[in-house]
């Protein structure tokens, strides 16, 4: 089997016995279960394998940053490739928020709920931009990622068996209109406007992309990080769908840093959501304050799981929602934020696929090649360990 088999077979299994233990009443507290296997075992091995993406973060993404610099060349197409990336990652961004707020409005989202008080909930200091900057920083570096990716499929099982054992069914039901919208604005985004946006800027083909992203979507859906999927979409762009390496390895790690288009339409459709929890009314200004708030705090906040609900505390306070609110949706943000980094890398990877054609750095024979990559963007990691 291929790498992304593999893992989307650790994600069905590890969804099965999460939901095993929880339905069971296993993942109890005190029970010996949750101890030593929920956040014991599953715990330290899902902890590792993310920890050790994240070791390759830093000097990935200062090399690749090097090599994407060099590799261009003169500084008129760096500020060329720059600026168009820049441009490209806050358009969509700041349609992907209007979209899902267009949608959560239309359909009256948390209208006519019951309210109950929210869980605690304090929001985290929002780290400076210098901070974020500094924890930024090729052979030998990809190597030491195929090694840590080879344990990938378990690692993968035991982060989906935590989450699910711990979330269960009764959250998920409740925030069924939630989930629902916002995976709807999710996809809508992802197989519409970016979709649009690739073919109205590059003339490919979106159904060649969508067949050819899917190893990159797995893993940020697995690892709720575009920094962690860094040398997943770095390999994808470049040995599946025909990018530069030069462009790649310069739009890739920028994308990780200021691209959160999934994150900005999970802050769109928690706002309304929570508004109108609580009754409040936030008018056309409070919506277009949300989409402003949301498009700046994307850039120079880092790709990490959970960096989203820090973003929205940001939002919740700008428009005076009470962040407390956020507690509501904690139960089920890691499902989402698996769903949103996806959504994220996926655009990534459009971005990269545009600017790579307009400066005719993009090789159009492995692009429309089904098979081309395949063996690097898969397998190479099995036969490498």
């Amino acid at each position: 089997m291929s790498l992304t088999i593999k893992v989307l077979v650790g994600v069905f299994l590890g969804i099965l016995l999460g939901l095993f233990i929880n339905l069971s009443g296993l993942n109890s507290q005190d029970g010996w279960i949750n101890t030593y296997i929920v956040d014991g075992l599953f715990f330290v091995i899902g902890k590792m394998f993310v920890n050790g993406l994240k070791m390759l973060v830093v000097p990935l993404v200062f090399f690749s940053l090097i090599c994407g610099v060099c590799g261009i060349g003169n500084l008129s197409t760096l500020g060329r490739v720059g600026g168009k990336s820049f441009l490209l990652y806050m358009m969509t961004t700041a349609i992907a928020i209007a979209v899902a707020i267009s949608l959560a409005v239309s359909v009256g989202l948390g209208e006519g709920m019951k309210f109950e008080e929210a869980t605690d909930f304090t929001a985290k200091k929002t780290p400076p931009l210098s901070e974020v900057i500094a924890e930024i920083a090729n052979e030998i570096m990809m190597k030491m990622v195929t090694i840590v990716m080879a344990i990938a499929p378990y690692a993968v099982f035991a982060l989906i068996a935590k989450s699910v054992a711990e979330l269960g069914l009764e959250l998920l039901i409740q925030l069924a209109a939630y989930v629902a919208v916002l995976v709807s604005a999710l996809l809508i985004h992802l197989l519409f406007t970016l979709m649009i946006v690739l073919k109205l800027f590059s003339g490919l083909s979106p159904m060649i992309f969508l067949r050819k992203i899917k190893s990159a979507q797995v893993f940020a859906f697995s690892t709720a990080s575009s920094n962690a999927t860094i040398p997943v979409t770095l390999r994808t762009v470049t040995k599946r769908l025909g990018v530069d390496n030069a462009v790649a390895s310069f739009t890739v790690p920028f994308g990780a840093t200021i691209n959160m288009d999934g994150t900005a339409i999970m802050q769109g459709v928690a706002t309304v959501f929570i508004a109108n929890i609580y009754g409040l009314e936030l008018g056309m200004m409070g919506y277009l304050t949300v989409i402003l708030m949301s498009v700046l705090a994307s850039v120079g906040t880092a790709g990490v799981p959970g960096v989203g609900l820090i973003m929205l505390s940001m939002v919740f306070t700008q428009v005076g929602l009470p962040v407390e609110g956020i507690g509501l949706i904690l139960g089920v943000d890691r499902l989402m934020d698996m769903i949103r980094t996806a959504v994220n890398v996926s655009g990534d990877a459009v971005v990269s696929s545009i600017v790579a054609k307009s400066e005719g750095s993009l090789d159009r024979g492995v692009y429309d090649d089904s098979m081309a990559g395949v063996e690097d963007a898969e397998s190479l990691v099995i036969k490498n360990v």
